[in-house]
């Protein structure tokens, strides 16, 4: 992509994006996210990052008073694990007919929550094609700690690509600033995009396993999900890609270069090389089950 077509486009994508966001916020009286605002919560300078693998399951006691001493943030249905964050990351998907009833649980799973999450900043993902209800957000009391941030994909065929497209953000300051989250592929990204703004010197990743689609509410039963909470059945989540209508049952999703040939591993490498270490922020795994052992350091925690 040329250099001035892609600085156009991605600062009018940015520009619209903000734009839609704005009206939505006065529209329903609600906040964007801003470093500003999220700052107060910051209390450590290790973030432990809690997303859905399976490798959840296998925190350690010890693991666990590291994270309970560090600043930490849950991803989307890591909800379905008792643990309370310092953040919520938090998605629905579209509103289609596909993932409708996905959405909605996912939703309702919240609520189930609100006095448990009653007082975590929850950072949504705002789009305009997500499934939303800010109504419950308010009858529930989760509107007034709810902080909407939107989102957009960085432009790169290759991973050489992406990179330059980080570079031109950086350079602008963009990746500093949070109403708009920068990314690529998944959550995963924003989310590094939000510990750099804020400051942070570690991030640790937990559960980030990315090597199949097996979560660690999979084996869940009643009681051991949160009272009034639902398992979601993610090997059945349908995503589309070039060979057509795929089934998250083996793959995820986000790996999948049927779906792009830039997955989250060249995302987060990127962004790691050119955003994270020259801010002397580094990125570790918990777990060397993870797929990400191959780009990232094992957390040591022998030192612990």
């Amino acid at each position: 992509m040329r250099v001035w077509l892609r600085k156009r486009k991605i600062n009018k994508k940015i520009i619209t994006n903000r734009k839609k966001l704005h009206e939505f916020l006065k529209k329903e009286n609600a906040q964007s996210l801003s470093v500003a605002k999220i700052h107060p919560y910051k209390s450590s300078n290790t973030l432990c990052v809690l997303a859905s693998g399976k490798s959840i399951n296998e925190i350690t006691n010890d693991q666990w008073a590291f994270i309970k001493k560090q600043d930490s943030l849950s991803l989307n249905n890591t909800i379905l694990h008792k643990f309370i964050p310092t953040f919520l990351f938090y998605e629905t998907d579209t509103d289609d007919e596909a993932h409708n009833a996905l959405s909605v649980l996912k939703f309702e799973n919240l609520i189930q929550r609100a006095d448990d999450f009653k007082d975590v900043p929850i950072i949504w993902h705002y789009q305009e094609k997500r499934y939303f209800d800010i109504d419950k957000l308010r009858n529930n009391n989760l509107l007034d700690n709810s902080y909407f941030q939107t989102s957009y994909s960085l432009p790169g065929d290759t991973p050489e690509d992406f990179q330059t497209s980080l570079e031109y953000v950086k350079g602008k300051g963009l990746n500093k600033e949070i109403d708009v989250g920068l990314y690529r592929r998944g959550s995963l990204a924003r989310i590094l995009h939000f510990a750099l703004a804020l400051g942070y010197e570690e991030v640790v990743f937990f559960g980030a396993d990315l090597v199949n689609a097996d979560y660690f509410f999979d084996t869940y039963t009643d009681q051991d999900l949160p009272k009034g909470c639902k398992n979601p059945n993610m090997k059945e989540y349908t995503y589309n890609s070039k060979a057509g209508l795929k089934t998250q049952s083996s793959l995820h999703m986000t790996v999948d270069k049927s779906v792009h040939p830039v997955t989250m591993f060249d995302v987060i490498d990127k962004i790691n090389h050119y955003w994270l270490k020259p801010n002397n922020l580094t990125l570790r795994i918990a777990h060397d089950s993870s797929a990400l052992k191959s780009i990232l350091p094992l957390k040591d925690w022998k030192s612990i």
